[in-house]
């Protein structure tokens, strides 16, 4: 405490003696600390005030809030707290403390070292702001930093696996058995699109009998809560039947608890089928929108209808025209254009 006082000179102190006298009867060395500091009643840190925001938003949970976006806001809650850590040595910083330059060091820290893009980054810098303009908004802060802040769209090429290294992942031969429940959970995915949060919660009362007498996974999605419809492709009802005898507490899969464990497993499978790529859990939605479904010509609006998207532009990020899709198209345009020919009786 002494040693705090020693570190300031006379002008600190009456500074913080006065801002304190403004809202209160006494003061005390410790109020003066604490103003000095950025602490006080109405002098508050990053985390005091986003905790309370996220408290509030959890007891909407179930009722006008999903579980997948309040599990996004302590994702990115945790990206504040490694900011903090590595670039500044910091638990908490005083909300007066976060300027302009903050954020562009945030920005290129989720981008550069976090390896984030697209509307991952987006989302990310978007949960800062909002905290910003709830301290704004209760008067903590008088001007909002992200103000001058433009956001600078990065895209990034969203892997997946082609026609020959999905066949290459299925044949591998493995001699681990959690491997082999690994793999065929990640090509479960990629007959279904079903992320890795929707895949770990799947239970046999996901899959119906629809209108057509063929089996659906009818269910929501735990990120958006939106309503996605599948048709099961026989590998995926191969798979179900598989499990169904070693189902516990009628999950379908055994998914492990945290993604990062079944991606490292992936990664090990990955190389021992030569696939040079950092496989995912999440590729394999991936692979089950550009590989499995546009390259054989299921049309876009089905795809984003069966991935559970609420718009038609975030399947368009997923998707890629791959080339033998686009060879396939051009031949088919050939063949068009070769019988025109023979029906006007000349060439061009």
């Amino acid at each position: 405490m002494f040693q705090i006082l020693d570190d300031m000179n006379m002008d600190d102190i009456e500074n913080g003696t006065n801002l304190i006298e403004l809202g209160n009867a006494f003061v005390s060395a410790e109020k003066v600390k604490n103003a000095y500091l950025g602490f006080g009643d109405e002098f508050r840190t990053f985390f005091s005030i986003a905790d309370e925001f996220y408290e509030s938003y959890a007891k909407r949970v179930g009722k006008d809030r999903t579980e997948g976006s309040y599990e996004q806001l302590i994702i990115n809650r945790r990206r504040v707290e490694m900011f903090l850590r590595d670039r500044y040595n910091l638990s908490d910083i005083p909300i007066k403390e976060i300027e302009p330059q903050f954020i562009e060091d945030y920005y290129a820290y989720l981008l550069e070292e976090r390896k984030l893009a697209g509307s991952t980054l987006l989302t990310a810098v978007t949960k800062l702001k909002q905290i910003m303009l709830i301290a704004q908004r209760k008067g903590y802060i008088h001007v909002n930093p992200f103000a001058s802040f433009r956001f600078k769209a990065q895209t990034r090429d969203r892997g997946y696996l082609t026609e020959d290294e999905l066949r290459r992942f299925m044949t591998v031969e493995l001699r681990r058995y959690k491997q082999r429940q690994i793999r065929d959970i990640f090509v479960f995915q990629s007959f279904t699109g079903l992320a890795y949060a929707d895949v770990k919660k799947l239970t046999f009362d996901d899959i119906q009998t629809s209108f057509d007498g063929e089996l659906w996974l009818i269910a929501k999605r735990k990120k958006t809560n939106a309503t996605f419809y599948v048709k099961l492709l026989p590998i995926a009802k191969q798979l179900i039947e598989q499990y169904r005898l070693v189902a516990k507490n009628n999950f379908v899969f055994p998914v492990p608890s945290h993604s990062d464990n079944m991606n490292r497993c992936l990664q090990r499978i990955a190389k021992l089928c030569g696939v040079n790529k950092r496989v995912t859990s999440h590729m394999g939605r991936h692979t089950m929108a550009t590989t499995v479904c546009l390259s054989q010509g299921v049309p876009i609006e089905t795809v984003s209808s069966m991935l559970g998207h609420k718009s038609i532009k975030t399947t368009q990020i997923y998707a890629k025209i791959t080339k033998e899709k686009l060879n396939q198209d051009m031949e088919n345009l050939a063949a068009r254009l070769n019988q025109i020919e023979e029906f006007a009786g000349c060439t061009i």
